[in-house]
């Protein structure tokens, strides 16, 4: 799982680059308000297994992944499983500027960018 969380972590880059997010979404996931889904323990498992590639994935690599990179290589890794999941986007205004972050949940897993929750508000959810 570590090899394939480094994979994804040196391809999304790439594929955000050349494809507008927009493009990306729709084979990733469906646009979609948060709704009640099951996870099951199983699936639970396997997004904190997905969530520890991750960090160890990027911890591996000579740069950081953004936010965006790390949800997103788990969206595909937990979609790859049959894993549901939600890929939210949120914005905050900070010192007169815009920021934006994304982060990943699986049912209660926190799978990347577990802070955003509290600090951002969510304009996107992207469930898969």
């Amino acid at each position: 799982m570590l090899a394939e969380a480094i994979a994804w972590l040196i391809l999304g880059p790439a594929l955000l680059r050349l494809f507008p997010f927009q493009r990306l979404l729709p084979p990733l996931c469906r646009a979609e308000t948060e709704g009640e889904w099951i996870v099951t323990q199983r699936q639970q498992q396997t997004a904190i297994e997905v969530g520890h590639a991750l960090v160890h994935g990027n911890r591996a690599l000579p740069w950081r992944s953004s936010c965006l990179v790390l949800a997103f290589a788990g969206a595909m890794m937990l979609r790859r499983r049959d894993v549901p999941y939600i890929l939210y986007l949120g914005a905050r205004m900070g010192d007169e500027r815009l920021a934006a972050h994304a982060w990943l949940r699986s049912g209660p897993v926190m799978v990347a960018g577990g802070d955003g929750e509290r600090d951002y508000a969510v304009v996107g959810t992207f469930a898969g």
